[in-house]
């Protein structure tokens, strides 16, 4: 499980939970988002490749992961972001999945990633206040 947060300059911060209760938060500045945006566009569909032994011993295929870990320079846990941020952007409508479980593939479907993230963000944040209200 994990929460999203949007920030006014359109960086992503994730909080993951587990159940020791280890929360670690990581940060895409929006800088590395458009970076990954750009080698989204550069491919047709691309694998998660979030492996943390294969992205270690430099054996994981070309993917989201691999790049967050080679191009962007995040380490091993955040190069396992790369699944949180395929489903922020697959929620948002930016990125079509293939619907695998395993050997999950994306590609760009919309190109306003900023504009369609934003607007699912807030859509959430009223969710989150009406049922606040309800209680």
């Amino acid at each position: 499980m994990f929460a999203l947060k949007l920030d006014s300059s359109y960086s992503i911060h994730i909080i993951r939970y587990f159940k020791n209760d280890i929360k670690p938060k990581s940060t895409f500045k929006v800088d590395e988002l458009n970076d990954l945006d750009t080698y989204m566009k550069r491919n047709q569909w691309v694998d998660l490749a979030n492996n943390v032994e294969k992205l270690k011993n430099g054996t994981e295929k070309d993917g989201i992961g691999k790049f967050l870990f080679e191009d962007l320079n995040k380490n091993t846990t955040e190069a396992q972001l790369a699944s949180q941020l395929a489903a922020v952007f697959s929620f948002s409508g930016v990125w079509e999945h293939n619907n695998l479980k395993k050997n999950m593939k994306f590609k760009i479907s919309n190109n306003e990633w900023k504009e369609s993230i934003e607007k699912m963000y807030k859509k959430q944040l009223a969710n989150i206040d009406q049922r606040r209200q309800r209680i």
